[in-house]
């Protein structure tokens, strides 16, 4: 197969990336100043993605950036390059954790990832014209003259430090088995705006490839099940929410084994409904509270090309408290209520592990609430928005054409609207919960057949799509 150099190729990846920008539909205009950052940032991460295919090429190195990954990741598969180059700014919390802890080789010895991107730059700094004008714009200049050894290997450092960049291998050699050759390592990037696939590049070291360096050659698109099954390099910008002290905006949650931990059955001081009922034995009196204990995502369907995270955002479409009657009619309107916003590793999705979340889904379900919507967004780095109108069905009646009585089984109740947008994200499910259905299977198979068992209780899971979930109702009075 042809060597291609990368240099050209990710000049045209950009040229389109460029154009699609100026020419997409967005809900607000595109500002100025951020396209050119946006610009800068692409340049910045594809020049890196070169340069640290070209470090990766030496077995040595390789070998001491995936021990650095075991030594601070709990999946032993993240790092961050100021990590690898023994700079503390730009760590990921997990690190921070290690260092304090001593679990880890942090500035304890000499980084040979270190000293081969500093020969690297040095050696080779017109095949890097981004972090050439980088360094330029701090006084830095006449790069090839540098010594190794120097100001200037911190200099250069603390540069690709401050861009708080990582790698990622999601790579388990132990579980799967890859397409090519046992020896073939490759290299991408996470792209800047969501994408399902990306370019990647054999790593040929200088043995194989017959030069006097490594070289990368194009392999052409690759998608998410690639990563699991090939060794891929993933380089990308760390989150906000892995770095100490940056505003999240996610809750944190991670995996949980086996029947999932005991469930909370004292709650409020009201009971866990452990049975199937019939909706209408809760009347409007009574307080029937539910909550979502755990949810799983079964798939990466949902992930963006080389993520680290899978984010969700869900929302609740309900009706509000103000019915009222007019003209002897039902009048209602709708209401939307965030239901939470959740970040776990992409493994959990991968792997369809359930996450503990404990979530009211409704504190006081009343009958007049019928029927309800759920939307599930999966957040990801885009410009623009989506959004959804979310139904709700009323489960009041009105008799003596004014007073409103609740009602199981509404003959003529009004369906109610509420609109939810979400920005940087796509609407992945909107789906119904009829009370009725909800509580007639709160228990056994249902009509997904499936159970999810916690404290001895086989509760139905609720199914749609890739999206798994279960209800936990508790309850101030049942009528016989």
């Amino acid at each position: 197969m042809k060597l291609l150099k990368l240099k050209s190729l990710l000049s045209v990846t950009l040229l389109l990336l460029i154009f699609s920008c100026e020419n997409e539909t967005l809900d607000e205009p595109v500002n100025q100043d951020n396209l050119d950052g946006f610009v800068a940032d692409e340049l910045t991460v594809q020049e890196t993605t070169l340069l640290i295919g070209k470090l990766l090429g030496k077995e040595n190195v390789r070998n001491e950036v995936l021990t650095k990954m075991r030594e601070a990741d709990i999946e032993g598969s993240i790092v961050s390059f100021s990590y690898l180059l023994d700079v503390d700014n730009g760590l990921r919390k997990s690190e921070v954790e290690a260092i304090k802890e001593g679990q880890s080789t942090f500035k304890k010895s000499s980084s040979l990832f270190k000293q081969a991107l500093v020969k690297e730059v040095i050696n080779n700094s017109g095949d890097y014209s981004q972090i050439s004008a980088m360094l330029s714009d701090k006084n830095i200049d006449d790069i090839s003259s540098k010594s190794p050894d120097g100001d200037f290997a911190e200099q250069l450092s603390q540069l690709l430090a401050d861009e708080e960049m990582q790698l990622f291998f999601p790579y388990e050699e132990e579980s799967t088995s890859g397409k090519n050759d046992a020896n073939d390592v490759f290299i991408t990037y996470e792209p800047l705006e969501f994408a399902e696939t990306n370019e990647a590049f054999r790593i040929v070291p200088n043995s194989s490839s017959g030069s006097t360096g490594t070289v990368l050659e194009s392999i052409g698109q690759i998608d998410n099940d690639f990563l699991d099954l090939n060794p891929v390099f993933i380089v990308g910008f760390t989150d906000n929410c892995d770095i100490p002290g940056r505003d999240c905006g996610f809750q944190p949650i991670i995996p949980i084994g086996g029947g999932g931990p005991p469930g909370d059955d004292n709650c409020c001081d009201i009971e866990l409904l452990k049975r199937n009922v019939n909706h209408a034995d809760f009347l409007e009196a009574d307080i029937l509270s539910t909550k979502i204990p755990e949810f799983k995502v079964d798939g990466k369907d949902w992930l963006g090309f080389g993520a680290t995270h899978q984010k969700l955002e869900i929302w609740r479409g309900s009706v509000s408290a103000n019915i009222r009657v007019s003209n002897g009619r039902i009048v209602a309107t709708g209401q939307s209520f965030l239901f939470g916003k959740f970040r776990f590793r992409r493994k959990g999705a991968k792997k369809g592990w359930w996450h503990k979340i404990d979530r009211n889904f409704d504190t006081d379900w009343n009958m007049t609430e019928n029927e309800q919507q759920f939307a599930v967004f999966s957040k990801h780095k885009l410009r623009g928005s989506a959004k959804v109108e979310l139904e709700a069905k009323v489960g009041a009646e009105v008799t003596d054409g004014q007073t409103i009585m609740a009602s199981p089984n509404p003959t003529a109740a009004p369906t109610v609207t509420t609109e939810v947008e979400s920005r940087g994200a796509t609407l992945r499910l909107k789906f119904s919960l009829s009370r009725r259905q909800v509580l007639s299977t709160n228990v056994g198979n249902g009509l997904s057949q499936l159970t999810r068992t916690s404290n001895g209780i086989n509760y139905n899971v609720k199914k749609e799509g890739i999206f798994h979930f279960y209800f936990n109702h508790f309850h101030t009075d049942l009528t016989p």
